[in-house]
């Protein structure tokens, strides 16, 4: 279950690992009157001169759970035209009472948020709830930045149905570019290497962990006239706009309880406007340990 709400949002690799590190940590929570939180001593000297936008959301996270009022305080950056969110508040509707207050910069990756623009826009999802652990209750899914060109980090808060309290998994960090499928309870996610080179990535809860079942390299190859010519020679016909990808799948294995490479090819795509492969667009394989695929990975 996934609810998107009306928040701004602008828009290691994992060979070999088989499970996120750590475990959850209780989210901090804290008296926002208090001189432990003022919002934060850096961020009162930083913002000292900058407004404050605020969000009130309500949202009922599982069966049987009151309808909660979470309060989102935000400090607006002019010189860097970004939202940094302060604290996030947790408040039980049925009677008021403030369950946890959570200081946000120090779950982020730079010290602050950095959600562009002045404001909350209502058609965007910086702050989605949605089941991260997929155990019945929304849990909280917060934009932090962008990191690089592609890379985005977000700030995960899980609820612990035990302790009644949001904790922060930065496990789900280590999963890049996290996608929740809540239909099939996996996470995918994705890196680049280049503008060729892809990584996917496909995690399953085992046993409570994050845990990497299915892992695809993809390493772009751009066919060289000797390539091209000796491709037709083993029945692969001239295309237009033919790229090829060394991929490597591999899968894990539960009874050995390990990842083990399942396909090791070389694999060819007709791809007219750039546009992403499919299976649709292939027009031919070779497995790597053949005597073609030898043949490719040395004019490669």
């Amino acid at each position: 279950m996934r609810i998107l709400v009306g928040v701004f949002f602008s828009a290691q690799l994992l060979i070999g690992l088989s499970a996120c590190s750590s475990s959850p940590e209780i989210a901090k929570s804290v008296d926002p009157s208090s001189s432990e939180f003022s919002p934060s001593a850096v961020a009162e000297a930083e913002y000292a001169d900058q407004e404050s936008v605020d969000k009130s959301l309500t949202v009922k996270i599982g069966d049987g759970m009151p309808e909660f009022e979470i309060k989102l305080h935000a400090i607006y950056d002019g010189a860097s035209n970004n939202l940094a969110v302060q604290t996030i508040t947790v408040i039980d509707s049925s009677d008021g009472a403030v369950k946890q207050v959570i200081p946000i910069p120090e779950l982020t990756m730079f010290g602050q948020t950095q959600i562009w623009g002045r404001g909350w826009h209502e058609d965007t999802t910086d702050l989605v709830f949605e089941d991260l652990n997929f155990d019945g209750y929304l849990d909280i899914n917060l934009y932090d930045a962008l990191n690089g060109n592609y890379r985005i980090e977000r700030i995960y808060l899980v609820w612990n149905p035990e302790k009644m309290l949001f904790e922060n998994d930065r496990r789900l960090n280590q999963i890049v570019l996290a996608c929740f499928d809540q239909e099939k309870q996996l996470i995918y996610g994705m890196e680049r290497g280049s503008a060729a080179d892809h990584y996917y990535s496909t995690f399953q809860y085992i046993g409570g962990e994050p845990t990497l079942v299915r892992y695809l390299s993809q390493e772009g190859l751009l066919p060289t006239p000797e390539m091209l010519e000796y491709l037709e020679e083993v029945g692969l016909p001239p295309q237009p706009n033919l790229m090829g990808f060394h991929e490597v799948e591999s899968v894990r294995v539960e009874a050995a309880g390990q990842m083990e490479t399942v396909r090791d090819d070389y694999v060819f795509y007709d791809m007219p406007d750039n546009r992403n492969n499919s299976d649709e667009d292939m027009v031919g394989s070779f497995d790597a340990s053949s005597e073609v695929g030898k043949q490719i990975a040395a004019m490669g």
